[in-house]
């Protein structure tokens, strides 16, 4: 007869073996749920952060529509002082007036709202961008001809070969702002 020290330990393997079955099954069972329920969160995420992006694009897009009419509209009143100005040259170096219409209308020549908003400028299409920071450049670069002319050559002799400078200068910014103007048209156009 040989020695049992537990009778039962055949039954006992037995219930150790199936109560390590149901614990598993549990575990596998809990990993499953916490699975879903991580899924549904970064699904949820997801839509969350999409929405968020729709609005922000939204948002985008008005400001740049927004911009876009605010920059139209500038370039729009530049190009009338700029036909003002250009009537002053086109009237030509005889019939120069020497009273300050001409230089007042330089200095007040500006796009303002470019000026203004140049830190918003990245929200324009590059070539819009590019061609108003050109007509901007333009208009600086008539402002210090104009006044060289005013302050240094007027009355001289040397105003007959500076006045064409002025002239062409004059031209410049014209060609400029309608370019400007055309670019922010097709960029409005483009924005609806």
């Amino acid at each position: 007869m040989a020695i049992e020290i537990c009778p039962l330990a055949a039954d006992i393997g037995n219930l150790a073996d199936w109560a390590a079955v149901g614990v598993t099954a549990i575990g596998a069972v809990a990993v499953f749920m916490l699975s879903r329920a991580a899924n549904r969160t970064a699904n949820a995420s997801l839509e969350l952060s999409k929405g968020v992006q729709d609005r922000e694009n939204a948002l985008l897009l008005r400001e740049k529509g927004l911009l876009l009419g605010e920059l139209t509209r500038d370039v729009m009143s530049a190009l009338s002082s700029i036909e003002a100005i250009k009537s002053h040259t086109e009237a030509g170096l005889e019939n120069w007036d020497t009273d300050a219409r001409f230089i007042n209308a330089v200095q007040g020549l500006s796009l303002t709202v470019a000026d203004r908003e140049r830190d918003r400028l990245h929200l324009l299409p590059d070539y819009a961008a590019s061609i108003v920071v050109e007509a901007q450049q333009a208009i600086t670069e008539l402002r210090a001809i104009a006044i060289e002319f005013n302050d240094h050559v007027l009355g001289t002799e040397m105003a007959a070969h500076f006045f064409p400078s002025v002239t062409r200068a004059a031209s410049h910014v014209e060609t400029g702002l309608n370019r400007a103007f055309q670019s922010l048209t097709v960029a409005s156009a483009m924005n609806r």
